[in-house]
Formats: structure tokens, sequence, C-alpha cells
């Protein structure tokens, strides 16, 4: 068998356990290093014996375990540019570990009054009666605001808009366009997985499939999320590998002409990471033959680390800042139409270790996303 032809398929599931029917469809994205482990529970025979031999194991419940690692990239085939209006086919793995995905909106709007807009506060128009959700805080001569509709009516032109949270107001002008497309948290529902993993014509597959992702972004390199999903284990078969496969093959974006922030301070920036920190959890089911029905998804704790070159206190105070457990905004965006972003509205600094790379002095930030007590979605955003 020839280590690297192999073929990944993935659908998220209509009933959390049961294994999907996979086809050429749900095998458009491009993935890295996949491997698949099945990892029987045993119960090991040791009984009172007159000869010394080992005894037969019993093998109880079999979960199984698919890591792999997918590029950050638009959808399609064609690097068109300009807005992206629909998914990447690797938004079902990201949704499976515990995100959400939904259509940016944007609208021009006046001064603020009694600002900001936060990110993740509800906001109603005063005039149609339309909700949504502020994506990015926006404070007054930041035009437009963007946001994500709940339920189905838009805001218009010229009614005043206020924060649920804030209080803040704005008069809207003009009318609302399409921004691309939003990836936030979600605590429940989580979708499950059917996955499987081809080499060489012998087939494995899991269902009832959940994850924990990283996501990880240097200086001039593309953004590489690293899934690792485990669910139960749904047998192995030889069967030939599907074709005419339509794979997902644009271009990615690698971090160069980026900006990043942290509040207003601009470093240079060298890598950023995070981990979504999912806790999973099996489900068992003595009803399904290997004893599990699938992974539960049961809470994150999103952290990770942005290495920068280091500067003196008095051009941004990182120790000070870590020390007295103040938070800060973070943001980084790069690629051309589409633009690609990736923005905190709260992070707080846990660890700061001084460092060196080619005789460059750089501080490694350990950090943690801060959510609010009842908003699942407003701890990170990532927009395309």
């Amino acid at each position: 068998m020839l280590s690297k032809a192999m073929q990944m398929t993935g659908k998220i599931e209509d009933e959390e356990g049961t294994l999907e029917s996979l086809t050429a469809t749900e095998a458009k994205t491009i993935v890295y290093g996949p491997s698949f482990k099945a990892d029987p529970e045993k119960h090991e025979s040791d009984p009172e014996r007159l000869a010394g031999g080992a005894q037969e194991d019993l093998i109880g419940k079999i979960p199984a375990g698919l890591p792999f690692q997918a590029r950050l990239r638009g959808p399609g085939t064609v690097d068109t540019p300009g807005a992206v209006t629909t998914d990447p086919d690797w938004i079902k793995y990201l949704r499976c570990c515990g995100w959400q995905t939904a259509t940016l909106k944007s609208i021009a709007i006046g001064a603020v009054t009694s600002g900001p807009f936060r990110h993740g506060e509800t906001i109603i128009g005063s005039t149609s009666g339309a909700v949504g959700i502020v994506i990015f805080n926006t404070a007054t001569g930041t035009t437009p605001i963007y946001y994500v509709i709940v339920g189905t009516v838009d805001f218009s032109s010229s009614e005043l808009i206020t924060g649920g949270t804030s209080g803040a107001t704005a008069t809207t002008a003009g009318s609302s366009a399409s921004a691309g497309r939003c990836w936030r948290p979600i605590t429940d529902p989580v979708p499950s997985l059917s996955a499987g993993l081809n080499q060489n014509g012998y087939l494995e597959q899991l269902a009832g499939g959940r994850g924990n992702v990283k996501f990880s972004i240097a200086d001039g390199g593309p953004g590489l999320f690293d899934f690792s999903f485990q669910g139960a284990d749904a047998g192995q078969t030889d069967e030939a590998a599907l074709e005419d496969v339509d794979y997902e093959n644009r271009t990615p974006p690698v971090l160069k002409s980026g900006t990043i922030a942290l509040d207003t301070y601009t470093p240079k920036l060298q890598s950023f990471d995070f981990d979504m920190g999912a806790k999973l959890a099996m489900r068992e089911d003595p009803a399904k033959s290997g004893g599990v029905l699938s992974f539960a998804h049961n809470g994150r704790m999103i952290s990770g680390k942005i290495v920068v070159e280091r500067v003196l206190a008095a051009t941004y105070d990182f120790r000070g800042k870590f020390h007295a457990g103040t938070t800060m905004i973070v943001s980084l965006a790069w690629g051309t139409s589409p633009t690609y972003r990736l923005y905190y509205p709260k992070a707080q600094i846990t660890d700061v270790t001084p460092g060196d790379k080619d005789g460059t002095a750089t501080l490694s930030l350990a950090y943690k996303a801060i959510g609010s007590m009842d908003k699942e979605d407003d701890s990170v955003i990532v927009q395309m």
C-alpha cells in the first residue's frame, strides 16, 4: 500500500450515531496527514489458575479517532475575487467541533451615541423591527456596522438601531449588503459527523463523531486547521476509492500584507494560534454493536499563543498587561478579495515567555479568549 494514497469523506448526520452514506460529494476537502485508529476497550482475564499462561481478553466498547489537517481556504475551485457567499466544504468539520455558520451583513451608520456597540450584543431596528447580533465592536467613526440577522427581517435605511446591552444608538444609511461568511462558537446543538478514510481501497469509518480544532498561522504561511475527531467505530471494508471528486482547491491565502492589532498596538507578528479546548465525552449505548453511540461536546476553553517581536514597555507593556489581568481586543486580518479575519473582543494574557529567533528577542504570549456568561458566540469569530 502507498502511504499517501488516501481519501477522506465526511458528512453531518441526520440521526446522531447512524452512519451516513458517504459519496464523492462528501470528499471535497483536501486533507493532510489523516489517520484512523479504533481503540477497543479490553477487559483483562486474569483468573486464579494452576497454569501460568495468559488468558483471552474480552473486548468491550469500540470508540475510534480520526485526526487530520486542512488549510484555510475559500469554497470552490476558482480564485474568484469578491465576497464569499457560500461556505467551503471543510465547514462541516468546524461545525462538528462546536461552531456555527452564518451570512455576515453590513449597513452604513451615522454617529454612535453611548457606544460602542459591543460584539455579540443584539441590536433592534426601530422601524423594521429587525434583530441582529453585532459582529466586531463598533464606535463612532466606524462604518459600516457588521451583524448577523436573527430571523428573516433585515434592517432598513434611516432607522434607529439600539444595542440591547450597551444601549448604544445610531441611524442607518442606505441598504444592507452581504459581507461574506462568519463562523462563531456555539454551545448547543453541535451536530455529529460520519467520516471515512480510504487508504488504497481499505475503508475505515466512524459515526457519531465530534471533535476539537486547533488553528495556526505564521508570517508568510497559510492558515492550518488541526482537527481531532472521536466517535463510534463503524467498521472497515475493502472498497474502491471514490471517483470524479470535485476537490476544493482554491488557493489558500498566506499571511502577507496583513494587519494585526492588540488593542491599538500593531506588533511585529511571527505566529498566531488557538486551541478550541473542546471537552469530549463518550455517549455509551449497549444497543449499538460497538457499545458507543457518539461523543458529546461538553464545553470548551479557548486558548492560544501569539509570538511577537519584543519591544520596550513604553511601546507596549505586555508584562504589565499580564500582571494587571486586563483584557485586550485582538484582530488579525489577511488576504485580499476575500479577506480573512480572526477577532477576539476580549483576550487575557495568561503568561509571557521571552524567546529568541535568529538573534531577535521575542515574546510568546499565552492567552485565553473571554466570553460572556450567557452568550455562546461572542468569544471569537472567524470572517471570510
